[in-house]
């Protein structure tokens, strides 16, 4: 029997969320939106899909839920996996887990619910469900990461009730059709957690007993950074320490000769430490101990950086620290006048001089208060505005489409 009762259909519907995002991994803008969410009412389950055959070594046999942060996180177990080869074998795993999903959240034949997608390689997880609203969050530029996120984007779009994206680079990126409405909900930052007491850790212990000026970058660490830049300020300043915070994919990194041997470079250094990946209520205080944050993205279409919208420098400005980053048009659009943005090796350095000379772009005050602007809160606020909108224009439509064939049976 599902722990949830009937009251959704008082106030809220129950949502169905998918996105590859581990719950209780780094958070990203799904655990922030989708927290925040439950904590207002709505039912909201989380899937990350059924596991495949070579996924199933740790997992338990069946699947199970845990609630984590006002969300239920479905686990999936190990009977019925997914399978590339056998399609008829797929499709009932994908049929089993939706079938499941349905069952936590007690929704039966003829109730309503919401589907909200982060990805669009899980439209085969939206068809079987056929949920009565369909919400799509473009939070990156799928055609760049994988063949089967292209190929399934424009089904999704075709499907949803509503696309959102996380920026303009990206919507104009991955939606073509000029006839579909422009939705924009940005990322944001956990304002409360900067204005609680600072949490200490065993990272943030360890990051006190490096010697300053500490360079500090927060995020994970894979192909998305420009090493060969690293590499060289870390030469240009020998004097100041490069503290990088985060998970390590180097895997990402070996197929290419040139980024590769910067990497290995770059983390053999003196002046260089991987602290190691920290937790988000540990994340206000391991910022503070920084002199400058820094977000070295490679800005060029090889990494899909160049459409993102780091929520990285929103908490950077949280934390009241003058921040340098690469320039992206999203960078540009929304943080100009709060961090500086550079284009060459040489702005880097220069920029950095600057901010270590106390020049920088805005004040402290001016970082914190336009990172208040950013909070989460504000982000879920539209989430809401957008999802009561549709529901209450799908609902006027259906009355319409009843009276006039109620009128035709006259």
């Amino acid at each position: 029997m599902s722990c949830f009762s009937r009251n959704w259909e008082e106030k809220h519907l129950p949502i169905i969320a998918f996105s590859h995002t581990i719950w209780d991994g780094q958070w990203a803008g799904r655990q922030h939106t989708l927290s925040r969410l439950g904590k207002r009412g709505w039912p909201v389950l989380y899937s990350n899909g059924a596991l495949y055959s070579h996924q199933c070594t740790k997992a338990q046999y069946f699947g199970y839920e845990e609630q984590r942060d006002a969300v239920h996180v479905y686990k999936p177990g190990k009977i019925f996996p997914r399978n590339y080869k056998i399609p008829l074998a797929d499709r009932w795993a994908i049929k089993h887990h939706c079938k499941k999903l349905k069952q936590i959240l007690s929704i039966g034949q003829n109730d309503e619910f919401i589907a909200f997608c982060f990805n669009p390689s899980f439209l085969p997880y939206i068809q079987e469900l056929r949920p009565t609203y369909l919400l799509y969050h473009m939070f990156d530029a799928y055609h760049f990461i994988g063949e089967v996120e292209n190929q399934y984007h424009e089904q999704l779009v075709n499907m949803a009730d509503l696309v959102t994206a996380v920026n303009h680079t990206v919507w104009d990126e991955m939606i073509k059709n000029p006839d579909i409405e422009r939705h924009i909900v940005e990322n944001g930052v956990d304002i409360s957690s900067f204005d609680t007491d600072r949490q200490v850790s065993d990272i943030s212990s360890r990051i006190e007993k490096i010697p300053g000026p500490r360079i500090g970058y927060l995020g994970t660490i894979n192909r998305k950074l420009d090493y060969v830049l690293l590499n060289h300020l870390a030469k240009q300043f020998p004097t100041c320490h490069f503290v990088f915070l985060g998970r390590m994919m180097n895997n990402t990194i070996k197929d290419d000769a040139q980024k590769w041997t910067a990497y290995q470079d770059f983390f053999q250094r003196d002046n260089v430490t991987h602290a190691g990946q920290i937790t988000k209520e540990h994340i206000p205080f391991c910022l503070d101990l920084m002199d400058i944050q820094i977000a070295p993205y490679l800005g060029t279409k090889e990494s899909w950086m160049f459409a993102a919208y780091p929520l990285k420098i929103n908490e950077y400005l949280a934390s009241g620290k003058p921040v340098v980053s690469a320039h992206t048009a999203p960078i540009k659009q929304y943080f100009e006048g709060y961090i500086d943005i550079c284009r060459t090796p040489e702005e880097w350095v220069d920029a950095i001089q600057r901010n270590l000379a106390g020049i920088t772009t805005a004040t402290r005050e001016e970082r914190i208060t336009y990172a208040r602007q950013n909070d989460w809160e504000n982000r879920v606020d539209k989430f809401e505005q957008y999802i009561h909108t549709l529901i209450t224009r799908k609902t006027a439509c259906c009355s319409t489409a009843m009276t006039a064939h109620s009128h035709d049976q006259r």
